[in-house]
């Protein structure tokens, strides 16, 4: 399904009054314009058969106003002689920024009221893969819409680009005395290289804001937890200390109480040997 991101844009061109029936006639000339050349390329040229006998010129009046190619239908020959250039620039644009171009050039959309749902219907009938945008151009009516794939990268997608790639398109229709249809197609491509390149910036920009709100975040966390483990260790040491002091006031007063004890006992004994001496001399 194509996103919902056409973009349409007249450009001062006046609109032909077609309709349906006619478009219908048109398509079923190219298609049959197509398969007349597909049958002169796939047979043989006539008069081989004949062997030394040359076979006659055949007259062909190729389809002048028709180019098609795997990126571009141009059934105007708006490109005309640019055709080589826009191709390179659509490989260029597929290599440096992965969207892939394609160009879509008719007189008419037709008699629809909505022009970006007959662009994304013609889109969505080619199977496009993911980032791909066309430009579709309808030189008779003056139209000229945008769409993009669906299942593109979200810069791609976003209505914004959209908008932003219609208006490269569409100013070289309009700047000059005559459309530049070859300018046209390469400002919009030039205009996806920026977008792509502002977007990968971006992206680089919220990757490195990620990532410093990681690291701040991982030194906040850092710094709590060794301020925490300096608190226990703290007062693991306090706690220590105190176990070391009560241990000591424990020791100095059972020190004390020896002290005074084997102080009495002294005492008592030194009475009990006076006593003793006294009376041996009372007895002598």
């Amino acid at each position: 399904m194509v996103e919902g991101l056409g973009v349409f844009h007249p450009f001062g061109v006046s609109r032909c009054d077609y309709n349906w029936l006619g478009a219908l006639r048109s398509l079923a000339m190219l298609l049959a314009a197509m398969v007349a050349a597909l049958a002169c390329m796939l047979l043989p040229a006539a008069g081989i058969a004949d062997e030394g006998t040359p076979a006659p010129e055949q007259s062909q009046t190729p389809n002048a106003e028709l180019t098609v190619t795997d990126n571009i239908t141009d059934t105007e020959n708006l490109l005309g002689n640019n055709v080589g250039a826009i191709s390179d620039a659509i490989a260029k644009t597929h290599a440096e920024t992965g969207v892939t171009v394609r160009l879509l050039y008719v007189s008419t959309f037709g008699d629809v009221s909505n022009p970006e749902h007959w662009a994304e219907d013609v889109l969505r009938s080619t199977k496009p893969a993911p980032n791909t945008v066309m430009l579709a151009v309808a030189s008779s009516d003056g139209n000229l819409v945008v769409v993009v794939s669906s299942g593109s990268d979200e810069w791609l997608r976003s209505k914004e680009t959209a908008d932003e790639l219609s208006a490269a398109a569409l100013e070289p229709l309009t700047k000059g005395e005559s459309p530049d249809w070859s300018g046209s197609a390469m400002a919009m491509m030039d205009r996806i290289a920026t977008l792509k390149q502002t977007s990968t910036a971006s992206g680089v920009s919220r990757l490195g804001a990620a990532l410093m709100g990681v690291g701040l975040a991982a030194l906040i966390i850092g710094i709590v937890v060794a301020l925490a483990l300096r608190r226990r260790q703290r007062l693991r040491r306090a706690r220590h200390r105190h176990a070391r002091k009560r241990g000591g006031e424990r020791l100095y007063s059972k020190n004390s109480d020896d002290v005074v004890a084997q102080g009495s006992a002294n005492i008592q004994e030194t009475f009990s040997t006076s006593d003793q001496a006294g009376g041996h001399e009372q007895f002598h």
